[in-house]
């Protein structure tokens, strides 16, 4: 939320009249009884009266106080001498605490009496002060009060007049820093208080109440936090600093986002009345929710927390309440009241003092505020019972009982403040609708708000979808790697976590600048550090504390030292904000990670340096706004560890980088390309922006609020792979090792071992462009390095797992209509993996006598136990011949390869491809019913048990996955297991069957099947059609049991909720896509077959403007079977549906229920290709 201050007073006040192309007469004719109005003219001159009689709230009053003060400063700068003016808001700094605190109000010291616990000054002995430790809002009110000093005389100097040797405008600082420091509840991020009565300073507890004690019930409120708000405001528009501007505007987007999300009730537009920290004071029967405070939520208008539709349902809120209660006026305090003894102050009876009673004090706030936003004909119609009964009265009171008695002072000049600025405000809006070249006279009220769009983001924030991602879910591995939380843009270069072993470990090690490869290869290690001695100093890890996890952000604070770090990302680059607590030796530590590079900082303070790893070099370049005092290498020979000392007296410092793959001086010009100043707040809020518009495509309603975490979260990880590491013209290619120009992204970082079966399907329906971009990114490695990529690193080719499986992602991609890449040299690089290059697993580069042998047998032979290897390429260590699984996987690669020579009217290489796409039979033993090993003289080999054949035979998972393997010829494949009720009882049998070996034993030899429900292995992706192969066995209902169970049971909105290697967006995808309720089993058949929506609702924003959207009624934890369904209001009777249909903008409607309609889409059949 960046420029959320206004700087044009005619933007925040003529928001009506500046979005009308013709004033309208009515507006003229208001404008005209406005400059006449009478009424109007006595109350200010009364007002001009009363203010001259002193600074205290009014007669009968000692003090003078800070919140009534700044109410009626403007007022007093009317008619009283500037000095004093200037005297009394440097009597509060006089008073102000070491921790930067201000007094509630001072008196002068022989008046000082009894009821109060007083202070004095040394620098201002003639008077005596006090604080009311209820409130929260002195500090807000006094940094308040100066801006409208400094805004209406314009005497900035004044912001250098010393006290005790520290500026006004260094008080101003300290006073907010005070808030920040003993205010701030770590869990909500907003200040708290006592229990008041919305704005009020008396608790419930005591009779007095003005006194925080063990009694007292502390909580967060709306007053307290907008008003804080509108003092940073304030401040912003007063200090020059950009430094200082940037982490104001940081806190203050903070806090606004918070309130949003914690304070304001969307359902019933209003702000809730206590968010509590230790209980409530009130008895548990009673619903504090019903209450709506009036002065809080004028505030938060004025802090520009609500949009301009917001404003108006409040003022028709506040107006039905005074109808209903009798006040007099908008000035009611709260509505309903609290109950009678609710309060131990005898004032505070229902409608009585700030229990209900009517203030102008607060009333005449929101005129203004209605004036601002272009609501000026109800604001006259309101203020008219406010001024009449000033001169009823004959004078101004505090406030007025529900028949209009007055109580109070008289002379109370925080109700002839208000009044007379919203006077002035209205005559300054009469004279620019009748004197519209007068625009000069709108009235200063000031830099405090936010514009109406930006307003409307603040609304959008509390819907945000990103409110409900949180990355460390699966931040444990269940047995292999954890989940890490990265902060990065969608599909970006700079990819940022802490490194620590996983999200149980308590301390981290550093922070690198970039994750070059998904959970592999890390560079440049940075970790900022405090003290030690110059041994600790190269190793210290710190332990963490209050953790902000988010995609766009990240901070931490470390226990040993009290430090905090922040992180936000661009594309290319990345900020790091330090907040350093003591005044000790504070340095930048910068390492290389993989044992090859160097660190270098020049005379000017910028530094950057290279990495080797795996052949290529990453390069970065960063600028600190410390000044360097020192540098020391842990071995000068090789300078790869580097400590950069910048003093002590740092407070805040900022690290901004960028990264290239091409050069130190493209990772400078990406920087100032992207982080051109020093706002760490406009990095962060264009993150922000840029999640929220990924994750707002789709839109959900129902489910839980659990379900929506791992949902989102979900969808987020679908976005860290690939990533575009084209340069602004130019990248490096690790698969020619040259630099290319180019104006189209080149991606890299995929594993298509992984991904092809639910992330491509996924973004060729959230971002089908980038879908083909990424298509052409393979292409072009393939005219560069000869191969169509296994796993496309940025290194280069990383032959890793079985298969050719980009042959599945472009034919898929082809037969959804995405053509806008060349598929003829498509086709012959994908030709040449399946022809010419080898299959061996983990293994890239021409083929060898194994694959000869596949190429004329049509499988790929294993060895019998205890047969020793004979082919050097096999790797005999861990990952050996994988028999089964490489003739599985090409079988359905050869298969996507022959649709593709038929588009290409290639006849004959179709025929042979197609029966390549047959060679699973060779391996599918009819008399066990299971895929089994041949050996190369054609045998079965035995002995052998599908539960427990490793990697000899099988990728990862075994037999009892690899069964199911056959995507593309489902058909032929329930044919050999004895059709399709003999197929449909065994996949029964492989939910119940039995491991043979306890988990420890069974994991020891196959790690990576996690997450199992008998032999079916929910955690890798070998195994993520297999649930709903029932639709094609004329049982859908048990698809969508077993989604719905295994949705529920492994995927958790905790550390442990992923059952197994997530890698890179693969098994998130399969989540967002089985969430919806639908899955693609067949990459290459654009047909996706239907499970069990976990929410009622789902709506897709296609790119095409469309919109797809999925209707599950009566969908509920128990109602998860489909009863019957509809496509675009015509009954659809299978259990699949096309992706013509998704991207037509469709709207599938799913009735659900408890009990199983076994008769619905029971009819057995198989989509086709085309």
């Amino acid at each position: 939320m960046k420029k959320a201050v206004i700087y044009t007073l005619i933007s925040m006040l003529c928001y009506s009249c500046s979005n009308q192309p013709q004033l309208k007469d009515k507006e003229i004719e208001l404008a005209e009884r406005i400059l006449q109005d009478t009424l109007m003219m006595e109350v200010e001159k009364m007002a001009l009266a009363v203010v001259q009689g002193g600074f205290n709230a009014g007669d009968g009053y000692g003090e003078v106080w800070i919140r009534d003060y700044n109410t009626f400063i403007e007022l007093a700068m009317e008619v009283m001498p500037d000095r004093e003016i200037q005297e009394n808001l440097l009597t509060f700094f006089h008073f102000q605490g070491e921790t930067g605190d201000i007094v509630d109000g001072f008196i002068p010291v022989e008046k000082a009496a009894t009821g109060y616990n007083y202070r004095y000054s040394h620098s201002e002995p003639r008077y005596a002060a006090h604080k009311n430790t209820v409130e929260t809002d002195q500090e807000s009110s006094l940094i308040q009060a100066v801006w409208r000093y400094i805004s209406k005389s314009g005497n900035r100097e004044f912001l250098n007049r010393e006290i005790e040797g520290k500026t006004v405008l260094e008080r101003m600082e300290m006073a907010l820093h005070f808030l920040l420091n003993e205010r701030y509840d770590q869990q909500y991020g907003l200040l708290w208080g006592a229990t008041t009565a919305d704005w009020g300073d008396v608790q419930p507890e005591h009779p007095w109440g003005v006194e925080l004690d063990e009694n007292s019930h502390l909580c967060i409120d709306i007053y307290d936090n907008a008003f804080f708000i509108i003092a940073i405001n304030c401040y912003l528009d007063l200090q020059d600093n950009h430094q200082k501007q940037a982490f104001w505007r940081e806190v203050r987007d903070q806090f606004s986002e918070r309130v949003r999300n914690y304070l304001w009730d969307e359902e019933r537009e209003k702000f809730i009345p206590h968010l509590y920290l230790n209980g409530s004071p009130f008895p548990e029967t009673f619903n504090e929710e019903e209450i709506y405070y009036h002065g809080g939520t004028a505030m938060a208008i004025e802090a520009g927390l609500l949009t301009r539709e917001e404003v108006e349902v409040s003022n028709k809120t506040m107006m039905r309440n005074v109808d209903e209660s009798g006040a007099p006026s908008i000035g009611l305090t709260l509505y309903p009241p609290y109950p009678e003894g609710f309060f131990q102050n005898k004032g505070m009876y229902p409608y009585g003092y700030q229990n209900g009673g009517d203030w102008t004090w607060f009333g005449g706030r929101m005129i203004r505020q209605l004036i601002r936003y272009g609501f000026v004909e109800e604001a006259y119609e309101e203020i008219q019972p406010m001024l009449e009964r000033v001169v009823r009265n004959n004078g101004f009171y505090e406030w007025y009982a529900l028949d209009g008695t007055p109580s109070g002072s008289g002379s109370f000049r925080g109700e002839a403040g208000v009044l007379f600025k919203a006077i002035e405000d209205f005559r300054s809006w009469a004279e620019g609708v009748v004197k519209p070249d007068r625009k000069e006279q709108l009235p200063s009220t000031g830099k405090r708000g936010l514009i109406p769009k930006l307003a409307d983001r603040l609304k959008g924030r509390s819907r945000s979808n990103l409110r409900y991602v949180d990355p460390a879910i699966g931040g444990v591995g269940i047995i292999l790697e954890p989940t890490r939380p990265v902060v990065h843009l969608p599909n970006s270069m700079v990819r940022v976590f802490p490194q620590r072993r996983d999200q149980l470990d308590d301390q981290i090690h550093n922070f690198p600048l970039s994750l070059v490869s998904h959970r592999r290869q890390l560079a440049f290690a940075f970790m900022p550090v405090s003290g030690g001695t110059s041994p600790e100093r190269w190793s210290l890890r710190y332990t963490w504390f209050d953790e902000k996890l988010t995609p766009y952000y990240y901070s931490t604070s470390f226990e040993e030292t009290g430090d905090r770090v922040e992180f936000a990302p661009q594309s290319r680059s990345g900020y790091f904000r330090i907040h350093f607590k003591e005044e000790v030796d504070h340095y930048l530590r910068f390492g290389i990670f993989n044992g090859k590079g160097e660190i270098s900082v020049d005379n000017a303070g910028a530094f950057s340096g290279f990495e080797e790893i795996e052949g290529i070099r990453i390069f970065f370049y960063g600028v600190t706004d410390a000044a360097i005092v020192t540098r020391e290498y842990l071995n000068s020979a090789d300078k790869m560890w580097l400590l950069a000392g910048i003093g002590r007296e740092s407070k805040q410092v900022a690290f901004k980088y960028g990264i290239s793959f091409i050069s130190i001086d493209q990772a400078k010009s990406n920087l100032l390309r992207e982080i051109p100043d020093w706002d760490f707040g406009k990095v962060k809020e264009n993150a922000y922006a840029v999640w929220d518009r990924r994750l707002s495509q789709i839109k959900v309603k129902g489910g839980t609020e659990a379900q929506k975490r791992v949902f989102y979260t979900a969808l987020y990880r679908s976005y860290e792979r690939m990533v575009d590491i084209n340069e602004y013209g130019h990248y490096y290619s690790a698969y020619d090792n040259k630099v290319h120009p180019s104006d189209t992204p080149f991606y890299v970082d995929n594993w298509i071992w992984d991904t092809y079966i639910a992330l491509e399907p996924l973004h060729m329906i959230l971002n089908p462009e980038r879908e083909v971009d990424q298509i052409n990114s393979y292409i072009e490695m393939y005219r560069q390095g000869g191969y169509i990529p296994s796993f496309a690193l940025v290194t280069g080719d990383w032959p890793a797992m079985t298969g050719n499986f980009a042959a599945a992602w472009i034919a898929d991609a082809w037969f959804k209509g995405l053509r806008n890449f060349d598929l003829k040299t498509a086709y012959e690089g994908l030709r040449k993996n399946s022809l010419d290059a080898t299959l061996i697993p983990w293994r890239n580069g021409p083929k060898t006598i194994l694959d000869d042998f596949y190429n004329e047998n049509g499988y790929m032979p294993g060895l019998a136990p205890g047969e020793k290897e004979s082919v050097a390429a096999v790797d005999t260590v861990w990952e050996k011949r994988q028999s089964v699984s490489v003739t599985t996987a090409n079988s359905y690669s050869d298969w996507c390869i022959a649709q593709l020579a038929s588009e290409l009217n290639l006849t004959e290489e179709a025929a042979l491809f197609t029966e390549r796409s047959a060679n699973y039979k060779n391996l599918f033993r009819t008399d066990k019913g299971f895929m089994w090993p041949k050996d190369s003289r054609g045998e079965w080999i035995e002995p052998y048990d599908p539960r427990f054949a490793g990697r000899e035979y099988f990728t990862e998972n075994n037999a009892y996955i690899y069964n199911w393997d056959v995507k593309h010829d489902l058909e032929g494949l329930f044919g050999l297991m004895g059709g399709p009720k003999a197929a449909e009882e065994k996949l029964d049998q492989l939910f119940r069957e039995d491991l043979g070996l306890p988990k420890f034993r069974f994991w020891y030899t196959q790690p990576d099947a996690s997450g199992l429900v008998g032999q079916f292995v929910m955690g890798n992706e070998p195994g993520l059609h297999i649930p709903y192969l029932y639709n094609y066995l004329g049982a859908p209902w048990k698809s969508q049991k077993r989604i719905r169970m295994l949705m529920e049971s492994f995927f958790m909105d905790n550390i442990f909720g992923i059952p197994g290697d997530e890698d890179g967006g693969a098994m998130s995808a399969y989540v967002v896509l089985s969430m919806m309720g639908f899955f693609q089993v067949t990459p290459g058949i654009p047909v996706y077959t239907l499970g069990s929506p976990v929410f009622s609702e789902i709506s897709i924003d296609l790119p095409n403007g469309k919109l797809f959207k999925v209707i599950a009624r009566n969908n509920s934890d128990k109602n998860i079977y489909i009863q019957r369904a509809s496509m675009n209001g015509k009954p659809l009777n299978t259990p699949w549906f096309t992706h013509d249909q998704i991207v037509d903008g469709s709207t599938l409607v799913l009735e659900m229920g408890e009990l199983p309609n076994k008769e619905w889409g029971a009819q057995k059949g198989y989509p086709i290709a085309k």
